[in-house]
């Protein structure tokens, strides 16, 4: 499987400030974020994840779906992987999705995100130990302010056991 990472992919205050944005409450005395999670609840067979998650749709290309916080990533993420990656595409998906801390790592189940050809690109919002393992063998850490690009095969998200969440961006495009 071709991949790629990009380390520093940001400015430390551009990456900084969508952490904090993601994870962090605005104020010491509120401790709700002000960012909107939605729980991902999975049915219980076996086919698919049993690895709950909350998630945040920032845009999907099935009826040109755009959410307010779209602009701020597409200013900042996709600008610059416009730059280098992804000249002429076109987006099928961009979701962050949050992984809580687990005793152990939980996986997610081999999948592809679409099934038509395309590409993926995961930013990663925090550090931790979690991690995307890429056709059961390449594992990709989870480091602040890097991006993974690879040709959208099969891979499994891993959560972590070291930090309280785990958030990643993943654009999905062609």
């Amino acid at each position: 499987m071709n991949y790629r990472i990009i380390e520093n992919y940001l400015p430390q205050k551009q990456a900084d400030e969508i952490e904090s944005f993601m994870i962090n409450p605005p104020y010491p005395q509120d401790p709700a974020p002000t960012f909107p999670w939605y729980y991902m609840p999975h049915p219980t067979d076996n086919k698919l994840s049993q690895m709950p998650f909350f998630t945040h749709v920032f845009y999907d290309h099935i009826g040109q779906q755009k959410d307010i916080y779209f602009d701020g990533i597409n200013k900042t993420i996709l600008n610059r992987l416009e730059q280098e990656d992804m000249k002429d595409m076109s987006l099928l998906r961009v979701r962050a999705n949050l992984y809580l801390r687990n005793p152990k790592p939980m996986f997610s189940e081999p999948h592809r995100d679409h099934f038509i050809d395309h590409k993926v690109a995961i930013y990663y919002v925090n550090t931790n130990d979690g991690y995307t393992l890429l056709n059961e063998k390449i594992k990709i850490p989870s480091i602040k302010n890097s991006v993974l690009i690879f040709d959208g095969g099969q891979h499994r998200a891993v959560s972590q056991t070291d930090e309280k969440v785990r958030v990643i961006i993943n654009i999905s495009y062609k």
